[in-house]
């Protein structure tokens, strides 16, 4: 019962009272225990699960683009312009090759970690959004032409025998809600 309504964001107190509805107002304390001691382990489970790194690439996590969507959002408007003048995201998809393994697969993401780090060595956030697509929330002026290229060059080198990468830049949309469906949809 505990983790169940830690799932649905019950707080503990809720919790308890239903433990209590439930024993007509006298609950054992064994019962009382059970209930709060799996709605905490749940809880802690999702807290850990939240995270601003990637645990492999020690990139930023979907929660940390998240967040600093927010921010590209909050400062074009405060400036009065629209964030998709100002940001893009640079996209990179892996294509998964024929019979890689889950090792050889976590290698490559490693690879490509580094060579968007190089690319992007100053205050882009960088992230990792599932096992085969990173995006990088940068200035529209640093997704140029030439930058690109370098990504692709680069990306490519890393593992020979891979299929190509896809590599494309993102707009923005114009307000934070709509972004975070972009990386949402990104993600699956």
């Amino acid at each position: 019962m505990g983790a169940s309504a830690a799932d649905q964001g019950a707080p503990l107190h809720e919790v308890l009272d239903l433990v209590e509805q439930a024993y007509g107002g006298s609950p054992r304390h064994q019962v009382v225990r059970a209930a709060s001691l799996a709605w905490s382990e749940r809880v802690t489970e999702h807290a850990h699960g939240i995270t601003c790194e990637d645990e492999l690439t020690t990139l930023a996590s979907p929660h940390h683009l998240r967040s600093r969507l927010g921010e590209i959002h909050r400062e074009a408007d405060m400036a009065g312009v629209r964030v998709a003048d100002t940001h893009v995201l640079v996209g990179v998809k892996l294509v998964a090759g024929p019979g890689a393994s889950s090792l050889e697969r976590a290698l490559h993401a490693l690879e490509v970690a580094e060579v968007l780090r190089e690319v992007f060595p100053g205050e882009e956030t960088i992230a990792r959004i599932n096992e085969r697509c990173f995006v990088v929330l940068v200035r529209r002026e640093r997704a140029d032409a030439m930058t690109l290229a370098l990504v692709r060059l680069l990306v490519q080198r890393t593992s020979a025998g891979v299929p190509s990468p896809r590599l494309w830049v993102e707009e923005l949309p114009g307000d934070y809600e709509d972004s975070v469906r972009v990386v949402a949809e990104l993600s699956t």
